[in-house]
């Protein structure tokens, strides 16, 4: 959805109910890095302007939109809406109340030097059959008939597509407009909102959009809990790990004691940091849950521990002291279950309340098995109830295109567009160092995001350890378990399975890496993307020719 400005804008003091349906129009079907500013009366030392309604966005700039309810027809190159014939074509209109805009805005401040406001007509109340041929005073691209207005989003890009000056800049990657010229540019047409806009925002504007998207898409399966053993499906992106949290609360409210659990050991970490202090409940990933659960002892992992052990001593440690526990769990809820082996899920049922719900609630993608276990054959066994969430709602729109041409779930229509993917080739470990360097000053030097909110994520080990040994830029690459506030967290892909970092680097030495460890790597970035790689990765990935 558009980002009205101010947010909490009563759109019931727009009189005229055209301008009402537009704005409510735009705010609808674009996305969330476009603002919309409704009704802006605009001085000059002629007349006074009226801009209907003003959208902008980062990448793409300003466009003002002069509005015409009713039917509009043009005749003789007069412009006419019903029988009333307009003083002054809508086109012109529109343009003259833009010019005056930008002049105004000119003047404001020395960022603005080249700035510029296009124009366009919205006539909401006419098909484009009223206007045979376009008329002189307008372009096709500029005129936004009721069709076009279902379709706002690529209209008014092709629209602004038009100039040179804007395509000029999409080509290379330059934003329309600089975080100082949105920031200035909210003063001089709404000067008493307070208005940050940096990459911080922006991230933090994503979240918010795309949470709500994630909530909606999550409280419809919710329910799902009524069933006794549950599997829920879903992409990278799609919300598992919130449903998962849902239930877990949904069982709480009920007075139910709870077992949340997954494979990986900073996913559990974020787990329980949702339910600090809360009775009922146990949170830990799956090896390091016994000595939690009241009156099972620990499991010590031996050195060395093989595939083996880890298949079969934790199962085995069920079997030998479930009948001794103290309590036991009425819903048990596995995260990313394809990480876990068909054994331990059916291990789990042994830690069941004889005479509770006894209900078995999984999430999990088959397309994120990155260790090939058998937990979902076992799914399949258990006859679970089946449902699959179907959109991304983790990952702005640049970087869900990207993991949808992996194979991964449809990008939500309302997901804001995001900072973008990034290329930087490299051929060397030594290249990659100094690349990462370079991205980490960027981000956190430059564009100013929290370290706490970039992760450094590897597809190897070596590479990992290496970057963490090289502090690159200066920055202190760690683990999870050793991260702090100024730290960068730098782990392999498999590590970081199930979290979610504002900014993301993906970085390998490899030329060939399998497609599961990409996606699932490319996946943990909300916001901004960069991958950096040999050219075979980003050709594989089609960042680059």
């Amino acid at each position: 959805m558009g980002v009205l400005i101010p947010a909490d804008f009563d759109l019931r003091i727009l009189t005229n109910p055209a301008e009402r349906r537009v704005v409510e129009n735009l705010r609808d079907r674009l996305t969330h890095s476009w603002k919309i500013i409704p009704r802006l009366d605009v001085a000059s030392a002629k007349r006074p302007h009226e801009v209907d309604v003003l959208i902008f966005h980062e990448k793409y700039g300003v466009i003002g939109i002069e509005v015409k309810g009713g039917q509009v027809t043009v005749k003789e190159g007069e412009w006419y809406v019903g029988k009333r014939r307009l003083d002054t074509p809508a086109p012109r209109q529109a343009q003259d109340a833009c010019y005056a805009l930008r002049d105004r805005v000119r003047k404001a401040h020395q960022c603005f030097d080249q700035f510029h406001v296009h124009h366009a007509v919205a006539m909401p109340d006419t098909d484009d059959t009223g206007i045979d041929l376009v008329p002189l005073q307008a372009t096709r691209e500029t005129l936004l008939f009721q069709e076009d207005l279902n379709h706002v989003g690529k209209r008014v890009i092709e629209l602004l597509m038009t100039n040179q000056y804007v395509q000029y800049n999409v080509q290379r990657e330059i934003p329309a407009m600089t975080p100082q010229q949105i920031e200035e540019f909210v003063k001089v047409v709404r000067p008493t909102i307070p208005y940050k806009w940096d990459p911080e925002a922006q991230a933090r504007d994503a979240r918010i959009s795309l949470n709500g998207i994630m909530r909606e898409q999550v409280r419809a399966l919710s329910t799902l809990d009524m069933n006794n053993t549950v599997f829920v499906h879903g992409a990278a992106g799609t919300g598992k790990t919130q449903l998962a949290l849902r239930w877990a609360e949904r069982a709480l409210a009920n007075s139910e004691r709870v077992l949340l659990t997954c494979y990986n050991i900073p996913l559990a970490d974020y787990l329980a940091s949702q339910f600090v202090d809360q009775p009922n409940i146990v949170v830990s990933n799956f090896v390091d849950m016994f000595g939690k659960i009241e009156g099972m002892p620990d499991l010590p992992v031996p050195e060395g521990a093989d595939s083996d052990w880890y298949k079969n001593a934790p199962v085995a440690h069920i079997a030998a002291h479930a009948g001794q526990l103290v309590e036991k769990f009425d819903t048990i809820i596995v995260d990313e279950a394809q990480d876990f082996y068909g054994e331990w899920i059916t291990s789990l049922l042994e830690l069941h309340l004889p005479d509770g719900q006894q209900r078995l609630l999984m999430v999990g993608d088959s397309q994120q098995n990155l260790f090939e276990r058998s937990a979902l054959d076992v799914v399949e066994e258990l006859g679970a109830t089946q449902a699959e969430l179907l959109l991304n709602c983790r990952n702005t729109h640049e970087i869900g295109s990207l993991l949808q041409s992996m194979g991964g779930a449809q990008v939500a229509n309302a997901s804001p567009d995001g900072q973008g993917v990034f290329f930087i080739p490299v051929s060397s470990t030594e290249d990659l160092v100094s690349a990462v360097a370079v991205e980490l000053e960027d981000l956190i030097g430059e564009r100013q995001i929290d370290p706490a909110h970039v992760l450094i994520v590897t597809v190897r080990t070596d590479d990992r350890d290496a970057i963490r040994k090289a502090m690159p830029g200066g920055y202190n690459c760690t683990s999870w378990e050793e991260r702090e506030d100024d730290n960068v967290v730098c782990e392999t892909v498999q590590r970081t399975k199930g979290l979610e970092y504002d900014a993301v680097i993906l970085a390998t030495t490899s030329t060939t890496v399998r497609d599961s460890l990409l996606y699932v790597g490319a996946s943990r970035a909300v916001s901004l993307l960069t991958v950096i790689a040999p050219v075979e990765i980003g050709q594989k990935l089609g960042l680059t020719e």
